[in-house]
This record gives C-alpha cells, sequence and structure tokens, in this order.
C-alpha cells in the first residue's frame, strides 16, 4: 500500500487507472454522495483506482464488495466505454489536478440489493436516466455515461 504522500507525488506526476461500477436497477442507476475530493459534494457512480498488477475482474469486484458491501460475477456487468476523468483539485488540495483513465462497466440487476454503505460515501440513491441529468449535484462525468448507458440497454433487450 502506497503512503499517501507517495501517492500525492504519484498524482502530481501521472495519470492513474480506474474503474467505476454503475448499477442499473428497473430505468434508475445507483450513485453515491462523494465525502472525498475529487468530485466531493456529487453523486457519483461507485467506483476506485486500480493497483499495480490488479486485473479488472478484481477491481471490479473489489468496488463493488467494499463501496456497495456486494458480491458481483464478472461476467454480469458489461463494458461501457473508456472516459478521461480530469480534475482540478486532489485528495489533499487544489495545487494540482489529478487525472484518471477510467472504465466504466454497467452492471444490470435482476433484483434490487441490499447496499451497505461505505466510509466514503453519505448517502446513495437511486436516479432515473432524466432525473440524473436534471440534478445539479450529478457530477458530470456521471452524465457522460448517459449515452453509452442507453445503447449498452437497447443491445441486451433485443
Amino acid at each position: 500500500m502506497l503512503s499517501k504522500e507517495k501517492y500525492y507525488k504519484i498524482i502530481e506526476q501521472t495519470t492513474l487507472t480506474s474503474v467505476d461500477l454503475i448499477p442499473y436497477y428497473d430505468g434508475k442507476i445507483l450513485l453515491g454522495f462523494r465525502k472525498n475530493k475529487p468530485a466531493k459534494d456529487t453523486w457519483f457512480t461507485p467506483g476506485c483506482r486500480t493497483g499495480k498488477g490488479e486485473t479488472q475482474k478484481m477491481a471490479v469486484e473489489r468496488v463493488a464488495k467494499t463501496e456497495l458491501g456486494l458480491d458481483i460475477n464478472f461476467n454480469d456487468v458489461t463494458l461501457l466505454g473508456v472516459y478521461d476523468h480530469i480534475y482540478n483539485d486532489n485528495f489533499k488540495d487544489d495545487l494540482f489536478g489529478t487525472h484518471y483513465v477510467n472504465i466504466a462497466y454497467l452492471w444490470p440487476l435482476k433484483e434490487l440489493p441490499n447496499i451497505k454503505l461505505d466510509e466514503q460515501h453519505e448517502d446513495m440513491i437511486w436516479l432515473s436516466l432524466k432525473k440524473l441529468m436534471q440534478n445539479r449535484y450529478v457530477h458530470d462525468f456521471v452524465k457522460l455515461y448517459l449515452n453509452d448507458i442507453k445503447r449498452a440497454l437497447e443491445k441486451t433487450t433485443t
């Protein structure tokens, strides 16, 4: 595990990789209200940076377990796309930004799961795609997923 100071230096000097997991149930996606920078005080999809040697499968499983308290079968997710998430701040201050190359996965659910709130989220909410676009606290990076979510859902229903 990296010390916070080493991680801070890495953020200053390079791009990070991350995964987002987008649980989808009954026309709505699950968002958490973030307590931490970057994206503090916004609704965002569950996600995390990836570690050296950590596969996409491992990272998605870790997000589901640590942020939602759920077990996931990686075969149940669909690759949504690869996105740049570039922030003006980092976890510590505003002296420089954070850049993630983010890989997002859609997770269609057959039943409503029992979510366990983790320490980095103040609350969780299920929002329809329409309400998500209208909510000013939903982060713009989440809104960028919408067209790809719609396309992925069309593929699974046809």
